[in-house]
């Protein structure tokens, strides 16, 4: 009677184990897959904080070229600096 309880009792433990235990996972994969979230999450706050849209990045380099263009209209020519030369 004694062998038999300790067969049943075993039986009962390795069911139990083995509904507790949950899919074998290759560690390999998920270190990179982690890394890979923790890469996307990082570029998404840089994007939030660094990134602009098309038209802001437009309208900088249209007031870039504006001042160019306002400096370049107001310069003054020197005698020993003729216009093309420097």
């Amino acid at each position: 009677m004694r062998k038999r309880d300790d067969a049943r009792n075993i039986a009962q433990i390795c069911h139990n184990t083995a509904t507790l235990m949950s899919d074998i996972v290759n560690l390999r994969q998920f270190k990179k897959q982690k890394a890979r979230d923790t890469k996307e999450k990082q570029a998404e706050q840089n994007r939030v904080l660094f990134g602009r849209t098309k038209v802001e990045k437009d309208f900088a380099r249209a007031q870039v070229q504006k001042a160019e263009h306002f400096l370049d209209m107001n310069r003054r020519e020197t005698k020993d600096h003729p216009e093309g030369e420097k």
